[in-house]
């Protein structure tokens, strides 16, 4: 019985983890564990039963390969779009600090083309530009 509310607690958690955006994809991990945790006692239920009517069996069966279809769910909602998410932000980063770079060139290159017109690239190289 213990380990029926160690499930729910943890259910629970796991479930408020999904709400809170970093702690997502950890709650997603946990929520996929915890599925594959208490799918042998859903394999028990299924075939020891429940002594009740055949509709109760046929639901304790019919909730097995939703097992799957929650797992894929939990994945798909928690940890893939938790990365493509943070491929997004890094990318978004990445473009500003180009864009960044690109602008401050474009407000110094008249400056130094103003203070040295013949040669106002003197010193830049590949990996050094002294600006």
């Amino acid at each position: 019985m213990a380990l029926i509310y160690i499930s729910g607690v943890a259910e629970i958690l796991g479930g408020a983890g999904v709400l809170i955006p970093w702690a997502r994809r950890f709650a997603g991990w946990g929520l996929i564990a915890l599925l594959l945790a208490v799918f042998p006692a859903n394999i028990y239920m299924a075939q020891r039963g429940m002594h009740g009517s055949a509709l109760m069996q046929a639901l304790l069966i019919a909730r097995l390969p939703f097992q799957a279809v929650l797992i894929a769910w939990v994945y798909n909602s928690c940890i893939a779009r938790a990365r493509s998410a943070a491929v997004v932000e890094y990318a978004d980063r990445s473009s500003k600090t180009i864009y960044r770079l690109i602008n401050r060139w474009h407000h110094i290159k008249p400056a130094l083309a103003a203070a040295n017109p013949r040669n106002y690239l003197a010193g830049c190289s590949f990996y050094h530009c002294p600006l």
